[in-house]
């Protein structure tokens, strides 16, 4: 039995009433297997849930999820279409990097600042996209700053005030620049790119 701090950052189905969860925590990422009539007893298993997981090993690869009790759950983004389309956005990249080659504790802090920031609306969600975004790439080992099209003057992605605001023109130019560095460095293309128009 393992008890575990954790981040739900996708669920797939597995077989029929099976589903497959992972959860990233900071000291691993856990694939743990439930049932779809455990999920709807226990609705707080969604994406980007967080909270405390009660694991056990089963017959599978796969832990089991005993229990969950959630401490935090999304629930303000559904109400604005820009951060569903930032939430798609994290979906992707969470599902594209390379867990073996990244700090898993730094990259658990990162996505829980994320998921609860872009959850409060009074944060600007263009600044904490363009924010998530830097810190990945830093974290891949990929630095954005190294060019003028990064000017900490006009924004500092160093900074944790999420109220900030970044005109649309400057989060565009950032983000198809994040994402190009993304794809000539690792290979990885984003089709939420596409999104953000």
């Amino acid at each position: 039995m393992e008890i575990i701090k954790g981040i739900i950052i996708s669920i797939n189905e597995y077989k029929e009433n099976q589903f497959i969860l992972n959860i990233l925590s900071e000291e691993a990422l856990y694939s743990a297997s439930t049932t779809s009539n455990k999920r709807k007893t226990n609705s707080s298993l969604q994406k980007f849930a967080f909270g405390e997981f009660i694991l056990y090993k089963g017959p599978t690869k796969y832990f089991k999820i005993k229990d969950f009790n959630s401490d935090f759950l999304m629930s303000n983004v559904y109400s604005d279409f820009n951060r569903l389309i930032e939430i798609d956005f994290f979906n992707e990249i969470l599902s594209k990097i390379d867990y073996e080659n990244i700090n898993i504790a730094k990259l658990y802090n990162l996505v829980l600042l994320t998921i609860k920031s872009i959850d409060n609306l009074s944060n600007n969600d263009r600044y904490i996209t363009l924010y998530f975004f830097f810190h990945i790439l830093k974290m891949l080992g990929l630095d954005p700053t190294y060019t003028k099209l990064y000017e900490k003057e006009k924004i500092n992605l160093d900074c944790q005030d999420f109220t900030k605001s970044v005109d649309k023109q400057t989060f565009l130019i950032l983000f198809r620049f994040f994402s190009k560095i993304l794809n000539d460095y690792l290979g990885v293309f984003l089709n939420s790119y596409y999104n953000f128009r």
